[in-house]
């Protein structure tokens, strides 16, 4: 009886810098993976700090591609958001929301990693609201969850 490998998802709060890039690298790795944001909106910087551009999950990356091209080119390729959308555009079609998955789709996971301190909390309490650890399929179908702080990182 072959095992399955498994599945690990990349989470920061938009799913367009630290999360697809981990996934594009794993992907290119051999591994399973995907991909999340856990914030309410993917947010871009704007032409100053309390001008951010916004854009709902789902949103297609080249749809956020072309319209902030359009808007200013030259900003957005300064500040590294054209760059990092087109790598997003090959990783995968949008960003998707983890609260936006079923409690099906989570017991799909077996790694959850998460790119800071806020958003490995978000996750938490997400998980602990939905149940899911003790879900339909009772306790250790949850994905494994660790706090785990690298020296000199957070």
């Amino acid at each position: 009886m072959g095992t399955t490998r498994p599945m690990f998802a990349m989470l920061c709060a938009n799913n367009v810098n630290r999360s697809t890039e981990a996934h594009d690298h794993l992907h290119a790795a051999g591994l399973r993976v995907c991909s999340f944001g856990a914030g309410n909106r993917v947010r871009f910087p704007g032409p100053s700090r309390d001008d951010p551009r916004i854009y709902e999950f789902f949103t297609p990356y080249e749809t956020m591609y072309r319209e902030l091209k359009g808007e200013n080119a030259e900003l957005f390729k300064r500040n590294g958001v054209l760059a990092m959308l087109e790598r997003d555009m090959l990783t995968k079609k949008c960003p998707q929301r983890w609260q936006d998955l079923s409690v099906k789709e989570l017991q799909e996971l077996d790694v959850v990693l998460c790119f800071d301190d806020r958003i490995f909390e978000i996750i938490l309490e997400d998980l602990q609201l939905r149940g899911a650890a003790g879900g339909p399929d009772g306790p250790g179908n949850e994905p494994t969850m660790a706090k785990k702080t690298l020296s000199g990182v957070g």
